[in-house]
């Protein structure tokens, strides 16, 4: 049995696999960054808390 393959396809073998070693450090990195921001704001919030607790 043979695959035939369209003539766009023929020259793309391992175009993909670039594309997605080329973006995914990009993405995870994006990514990281985010939850890293999070974590800045919830320290923030948790010192601004501090001495209103302290206080009470």
């Amino acid at each position: 049995m043979r695959v035939h393959r369209s003539a766009l396809a023929r020259g793309c073998s391992g175009q993909s696999l670039l594309e997605t070693v080329l973006v995914m450090p990009l993405m995870l990195l994006i990514v990281l960054n985010v939850v890293n921001l999070g974590y800045f704001f919830v320290v923030a919030v948790n010192l601004a808390a501090a001495p209103r607790s302290g206080v009470q």
